[in-house]
């Protein structure tokens, strides 16, 4: 049985004075719960009333948009996380915090009008509700069959060729203004310090699956940025001297979600070795873990600041040293260095057992990294257990957290060939049957934000003006910052991707919500809506710009235990090389990139 194709999306005109019957109202309710110790107020710490009422909810008939109020809250600060914003105000000020500002705001992406606002007990809720006319990029369903708005303009017909007085029934499915995101760099997940993920969180588009085998084969240059720099907290432009500047053929940027690899397997009594130019795993001695240690944990220490590290950028668990150099406090014992090194730095137990995976005898147990194990973490669970538990059942403890151990490992080793990328958007497909060959429609607001750090470098070099004053050249849409925005943006080759259909178009820039293709174009891309990625590097660039219309990945063959696991299970792989000693020069150009070696590398 042949699998059954999906149908071709189709495109329909709407006449101008039909448009209108098409406009549709929207609303959404946000929902704030207090705690026992919570108050909804609108007396928030540096910020006045602010548009709440004496309740702490926003006003009925208030206009609001991203990041403003809606529900104000306060909630003691004991046992609660602060905030980054908070953080550098205790560290520069080394201020106290009684009551920390818990309030609800607008997401990004949305504005409207409240039309509600309801306190039930310790319940707030608010109603925000917005207009959407009928948009280039909507969906529109025409007697139960879908087709997407190209064009509004006037004609005899309401829709394209359909009279509604004739009897067909028409209705707005889905609004191409609903969709539209896109992101430079924005914001990372704490624990995995990749992009997010989500329209309301600024979230980047995820690589995966066919896709990432026909950028391994076909751009693995721009691959490769899709897994180093565009795929954890920002270091691009620590990396590149200018953007779209020649990337150093022997670099090699390993991606966190690497570094985690590793630990993990450093916390079963492993080495993952992968620098080197073979990859393989070897068995660590107790002498060794013992000296990869930062020290000895003991009940109650799984985040023992000495151990692991300070919680807080260069400042001591007493708070007697702030920002003076590398140095341990006397007083706590605490190196004062980045928080970061939570991440990195393994603890150990001293304890017999066997090891669960391999067999042989083991007198220290490692400690994963504190900054790898959230407290809520089966994992953490796991080591509090092995802590717990008397002598005589520790083996069985350990058992249970070599089998969590694994599962993380597993689970990492999936993401590293899959991820959520910066320098991506996402929206509405339509056509333009106007558009000059190789080229494409790209919303203002998406190229305002995918192209805003290449206008600025343009806007300081030709104006002799600071960053600050570039972007408010930007922010505000003055023609100065138009000009610099088209400038760098025009003939860049943009990566579209719909599913595994991918072509390569240079952007013109338009007020509509959706990316406009031609016909034959949006055929091969095969779909209602579309990726949009930018390359940062001279080189990914030049694959792209080479990258023929709707490539295939070829079957890449298995060359050794590491491009094995690539489609399947890493640990009972890493175990045989383990085992065996077996390493594996590798020559597949996903793994690579997954690993961050430059694709140069494999030359």
């Amino acid at each position: 049985m042949t699998e059954k194709q999906p149908s071709p999306v189709r495109f329909v005109t709407v006449a101008t004075r039909f448009a209108p019957r098409l406009t549709t109202e929207h609303s959404r309710w946000f929902e704030l719960e207090a705690g026992e110790q919570d108050v909804f107020t609108n007396k928030l710490e540096n910020e006045p009333t602010l548009g709440l009422d004496e309740r702490g909810l926003a006003h009925v008939g208030q206009f609001v948009s991203p990041r403003a109020l809606l529900i104000g809250r306060m909630t003691p600060s004991q046992g609660q996380e602060l905030t980054p914003a908070e953080q550098l105000v205790s560290l520069i000020f080394n201020a106290q915090f009684d009551r920390l500002d818990r309030s609800l705001r607008v997401p990004d992406h949305c504005f409207g009008t409240v039309t509600a606002a309801v306190l039930e007990g310790r319940k707030a809720r608010v109603r925000v509700s917005w207009t959407r006319p009928l948009e280039i990029g909507d969906c529109i369903e025409i007697d139960g069959q879908r087709f997407v708005v190209s064009a509004i303009r006037e004609q005899d017909d309401d829709v394209d060729g359909v009279s509604v007085r004739g009897g067909a029934h028409v209705t707005k499915v889905s609004c191409a203004r609903d969709m539209i995101q896109a992101r430079s760099t924005g914001s990372y997940d704490a624990f995995t310090m990749q992009p997010v993920e989500g329209r309301e969180d600024n979230g980047g588009q995820r690589i995966a699956g066919e896709l990432v085998q026909i950028l391994g084969q076909h751009a693995p240059s721009f691959l490769w940025e899709c897994f180093t720099v565009k795929a954890d907290v920002p270091r691009w432009d620590k990396l590149l001297g200018s953007i779209r500047a020649r990337a150093d053929r022997s670099e090699h940027v390993q991606p966190d979600v690497i570094t985690r690899l590793a630990k993990l397997f450093n916390a079963m009594g492993l080495a993952l070795t992968l620098d080197a130019p073979a990859t393989g795993v070897r068995t660590l001695t107790a002498a060794e873990l013992r000296s990869m240690s930062s020290g000895l944990v003991t009940a109650g220490g799984l985040f023992s600041q000495r151990v692991f590290g300070p919680v807080k950028d260069n400042v001591c668990e007493c708070g007697k040293y702030h920002d003076e150099g590398v140095v341990v406090c006397a007083q706590c014992g605490v190196e004062v260095a980045y928080a970061s090194i939570r991440r990195e730095r393994l603890g150990h137990l001293e304890l017999r057992c066997q090891h669960p995976l391999l067999g042989h005898a083991m007198e220290v147990l490692p400690v994963l990294p504190a900054g790898l194990r959230p407290l809520a973490s089966p994992l953490n669970a796991a080591y509090e257990r092995v802590l717990d538990v008397p002598q005589h059942m520790a083996q069985q403890a350990v058992d249970a957290l070599f089998a969590e151990l694994v599962v993380a490992v597993e689970m990492t080793w999936a993401m590293s060939r899959s991820k959520a990328v910066d320098w991506s958007g996402f929206a509405a497909l339509t056509i333009d049957p106007s558009l000059p060959a190789g080229t494409c429609r790209l919303p203002r607001t998406m190229q305002m934000e995918l192209f805003e750090e290449f206008a600025v470098g343009r806007l300081r070099v030709t104006y002799s003006v600071d960053s600050p004053a570039a972007r408010r050249l930007l922010a505000d849409v003055t023609p100065i910052g138009l000009q610099a925005l088209d400038s760098v943006s025009a003939n860049y080759p943009l990566l579209l991707a719909c599913g595994a259909n991918v072509v390569v178009r240079a952007p013109l820039p338009w007020d509509e919500c959706a990316v406009a293709v031609d016909e034959a174009t949006a055929r091969k891309l095969g779909g209602s809506e579309v990726q949009v990625h930018i390359p940062l590097t001279t080189q990914a660039a030049l694959e792209l710009e080479r990258l023929a219309d709707l490539p295939r990945a070829a079957v890449s063959g298995v060359s050794g235990w590491l491009s094995e696991a690539a489609r399947g299970c890493l640990m009972p792989l890493a175990l045989r090389a383990a085992r065996t000693g077996e390493r594996e020069l590798v020559s597949d150009s996903v793994i690579a990139c997954a690993l961050g070696r430059h694709p140069h590398s494999l030359n």
